[in-house]
């Protein structure tokens, strides 16, 4: 397993929107090289918002049975909404 942190000291972004669009492009970059070689990228922050577009295709039948679980404990959707790629599990 590999830990990486991501920080900005060179200042070479312009404003904090451009140091945002800047972090996007590394992390669709990492989920891409990991996907190809059968692995997984994960940081412990806002994984439910920032893997949301990858999610489902890395956990496969295994998202369902997230969805299942997450139905059970919570059947009014109030924990967490839209977040972990479960609107696009199939209900």
């Amino acid at each position: 397993s590999l830990y990486m942190i991501l920080l900005s000291g060179t200042n070479r972004e312009k404003s904090p929107a451009d140091a945002e669009e800047t972090l996007r492009k590394i992390w669709s970059t990492v989920h891409k090289i990991t996907s190809i070689n059968g692995a997984m990228a994960a940081h412990h922050h806002g994984v439910g918002i920032a893997r949301m577009p990858i999610i489902v295709k890395e956990l496969g039948t295994g998202m369902n049975i997230l969805q299942q679980i997450k139905k059970a404990i919570d059947p009014s959707n109030v924990l967490c909404p839209g977040k972990l790629g479960f609107s696009a599990c199939k209900k």
